[in-house]
C-alpha cells in the first residue's frame, strides 16, 4: 500500500528518480565515464524549461471598485451558494470522520434570516462619526419625537480612529450611513468614506456645527469638503447642518428706550439631511435592502469558508508533514549537496498538486511545476536556504551527537523549507477561497509575502527544537550516521504511513522533468 500511494504521485517519483540518477553520475566522476558533459546538458535543459515555465509578473495595479447594483435573483443565488458551502462542510467532515463545527448551525440560521430579510421594508440608518461630532444630537432630531419625524430605524455608531475594526465591517448591517464631521475632510475620514462606498453603502456626508464658522470661512470649508468628496469612486452628497446651534444674543428695545438682552437658542437646522433622506427612504427601499443583504451574504460566505478551510487544513497538515520528511530523507541521503534543491522542488511540486486537490483548486501538472518553481526561486531569492541552515545549525548545537552530521543539517533544512512551502500554499489557497478567486493565477508577490511572514513566525526556539527532535527520530541521526545506497533514498521517504490522495480511477500524468 505504501508503494501504491506514492507511485500515484508522478512529480515525487520523477524527482526522486532524477536525484538517484544524478547520484550515479557523481559516483562515476573521475572514471572514463565522466558525467560532467551530461550534467551540463541537463543544466541547459533545466534553464530552457525554467525560461518557458517561469512565472509571468504583472505590473497591472488592481483598482477597487464599488460593487455593482444587485437584484433579488443575484442575492438568492448567493444565498444558495452558502447552502452549498454548508453541504460541502458537512460532507467533508463526514468523509474525514470529524464532527461538524458547532458554528455551522448558527451560520445556517443566519442564512434563513437573510432570506427573510429580503422582504424588509424599513431601512436601517447609521449615524457614524468620531467622538464629539454631534451624532447624538442629530439622532434626537431625526428619530420619532424629534423636530423631524422620519420613519426609519436609526442607530448611533462611534468610530474610534485608533480602532482595528474596519468601518465597513462595523456598519455592514446598515442600509444608509450618515457620516458626521465638523471640519475639513481628513485623510482618515476619506478612507472611511472610501471603504463604505466600496462596500456598497449609501452614504451622506454631514458637515455639522457649521454655525461655529464665520460665513466666509464656512463657505470655504464646505467647498473644500465637496472638492475632496469628488475624488471618491461614487457620488457622496454633502449636507451642511447645525444640529445644536449656538445661542444667539437678542436685543429688545422697550418703548421707554431701554434695551434688554437675552440669549435664544435657534431650532436645529437639519433640513439639508432630511431633504436628501426623504427620497431615499420613500423610493430606494428595495434596492438598498438588497444591497445590504448581499453584503451580509458575502460576509456569511466568508465565515462558512473559514470553517471549511479549517477542516481542509486539518486534512492537509499530515500531507505536508509526510512530504517534508520525504524531502528531508532525500537531502540527507543525497551525497551531492548542490542537487538537494532539485529533489526538494520535485517534492514541492507534488505538494502543490495534493494541496490544490484538498482545497478544491486542482492544478494541472504544468501549473504545479510552475508553482513549485516559483516557490524554489523565492526560497533562493529571499536567501531562505541560508536562513534555515543557520537556524538549524544553532538548534543542533544542543545535540552533540548530531551536530557533526552535515547531512542532518541539509535534511532538516529541506524539511523546514518544505514545511514553510506547505504552510504558505495552505494560507494562499484559503485566502483565495474566502475572496472567491479560486480560478485566478497564483501571484508571485503574494507568495513571497506569505513565505517571508511564515519564516519570521517560525523562528522560535520551541518550533525549531521540535523539528530537530522529530528529525533525529525520523532520519535516525547519530554521531555515526549510516551511509545510504542510491536506492535507499526512496525507502526512507516512503517509510511513513500512506495518506491516500488520488482515487484509484485517476489518471497518472506523465512526468516532464528538466
Amino acid at each position: 500500500m505504501v508503494r501504491d500511494a506514492f507511485l500515484k504521485r508522478p512529480i515525487l517519483i520523477g524527482g526522486l528518480g532524477l536525484t538517484a540518477s544524478l547520484w550515479v553520475m557523481n559516483a562515476l566522476h573521475g572514471t572514463g565515464l565522466d558525467g560532467s558533459t551530461l550534467t551540463g546538458a541537463i543544466a541547459i535543459g533545466a534553464g530552457i524549461w525554467w525560461w518557458r515555465h517561469r512565472p509571468q509578473s504583472s505590473t497591472a495595479v488592481a483598482v477597487a471598485e464599488p460593487p455593482a447594483a444587485v437584484d433579488r435573483p443575484n442575492v438568492e443565488a448567493s444565498l444558495a451558494l452558502v447552502a452549498e458551502q454548508l453541504t460541502a462542510l458537512a460532507t467533508e467532515c463526514g468523509d474525514t470522520g470529524v464532527a461538524v463545527p458547532a458554528q455551522a448551525t448558527d451560520l445556517a440560521a443566519q442564512r434563513f434570516a437573510l432570506l427573510a430579510a429580503l422582504d424588509r421594508d424599513t431601512l436601517r440608518v447609521a449615524i457614524a462619526g468620531t467622538p464629539r461630532t454631534g451624532k447624538t444630537t442629530l439622532l434626537t432630531s431625526l428619530t420619532p419625537g424629534g423636530d423631524h419625524d422620519i420613519k426609519a430605524e436609526f442607530q448611533e455608531w462611534a468610530i474610534a480612529p485608533e480602532s482595528d475594526v474596519k468601518v465597513a465591517d462595523l456598519l455592514c448591517d446598515c442600509d444608509i450611513v450618515l457620516y458626521v464631521i465638523t471640519e475639513d475632510l481628513t485623510e482618515s475620514n476619506r478612507q472611511d468614506l472610501l471603504a463604505l462606498v466600496g462596500a456598497g453603502h449609501r452614504v451622506l456626508l454631514v458637515f455639522n456645527k457649521q454655525d461655529h464658522y464665520l460665513p466666509d470661512d464656512r463657505a470655504l470649508v464646505l467647498n473644500q469638503i465637496r472638492a475632496r468628496v469628488q475624488t471618491l469612486p461614487q457620488p457622496v452628497p454633502v449636507a451642511a447642518i447645525a444640529a445644536a446651534p449656538n445661542p444667539l444674543k437678542v436685543r429688545t428695545y422697550q418703548a421707554d428706550g431701554q434695551v434688554q438682552e437675552r440669549l435664544e437658542t435657534p431650532a436645529p437646522d437639519v433640513a439639508a439631511v432630511t431633504d436628501l433622506l426623504t427620497p431615499w427612504l420613500s423610493q430606494d427601499t428595495t434596492h438598498l435592502v438588497l444591497q445590504t443583504v448581499m453584503r451580509q451574504t458575502r460576509t456569511l460566505q466568508q465565515e462558512v469558508q473559514r470553517l471549511l478551510n479549517q477542516v481542509r487544513r486539518d486534512r492537509a497538515r499530515p500531507i505536508v508533514e509526510q512530504l517534508q520528511w520525504a524531502a528531508a530523507a532525500t537531502a540527507f541521503a543525497n551525497p551531492v549537496p548542490s542537487l538537494d534543491v532539485l529533489a526538494t522542488a520535485a517534492i514541492n511540486g507534488q505538494l502543490v498538486m495534493d494541496l490544490g486537490r484538498i482545497y478544491q483548486q486542482p492544478l494541472s501538472l504544468d501549473q504545479a511545476k510552475t508553482t513549485a518553481g516559483t516557490l524554489a526561486s523565492l526560497v533562493v531569492k529571499l536567501g531562505l536556504v541560508e536562513v534555515s541552515t543557520q537556524m538549524l545549525t544553532v538548534a543542533l548545537k544542543g545535540h552533540a551527537a548530531t551536530y557533526v552530521v552535515g547531512g542532518g543539517v541539509q535534511g532538516l533544512s529541506a524539511a523546514y523549507l518544505t514545511h514553510m512551502a506547505g504552510e504558505t500554499l495552505m494560507a494562499e489557497f484559503e485566502a483565495r477561497a474566502i475572496a472567491g478567486a479560486g480560478n485566478a493565477p497564483l501571484a508571485v508577490e503574494t507568495l513571497a509575502d506569505r513565505l517571508k511572514a511564515r519564516i519570521q513566525a517560525t523562528q522560535q526556539p520551541a518550533f525549531l527544537k521540535t523539528l530537530v527532535q522529530q528529525g533525529i527520530q525520523r532520519l535516525g541521526l547519530s554521531s555515526s550516521a549510516p551511509a545510504f545506497a542510491p536506492g535507499e533514498t526512496a525507502a526512507i521517504a516512503l517509510s511513513q504511513p500512506p495518506i491516500p490522495i488520488m482515487a484509484q480511477s485517476e489518471t497518472v500524468l506523465p512526468v516532464e522533468l528538466p
